[in-house]
């Protein structure tokens, strides 16, 4: 487990840092992912389109994503079946 003081630390520094859990921050201080989850940004950055459309899609329930504090978190499984059409899990 990663001391709460360092990572703060770390973030003032703005050096990117990921915990033993596999949460990963850029260098801002802002969440990128969770382990098997990833944010809007970067899960539209994967797809090639615009954050937009990937908040747009969650709101309409065409993609799976669940809400950590400001964040959408997005399971990189649910990404996938989007990106595919893969409609299974509903």
């Amino acid at each position: 487990m990663v001391d709460l003081a360092v990572l703060v630390d770390l973030i003032r520094q703005r050096i990117d840092v990921s915990s033993a859990n596999g949460t990963t921050y850029d260098s801002e201080g802002r969440l990128v992912s969770t382990g098997e989850t990833v944010t809007v940004p970067v899960a539209a950055a994967r797809l090639g389109c615009s954050p937009r459309t990937l908040t747009k899609a969650i709101g309409e329930h065409r993609l799976e994503a669940r809400k950590l504090g400001r964040d959408w978190l997005i399971r990189l499984a649910d990404l996938d079946s989007y990106r595919f059409g893969d409609r299974r899990n509903d």
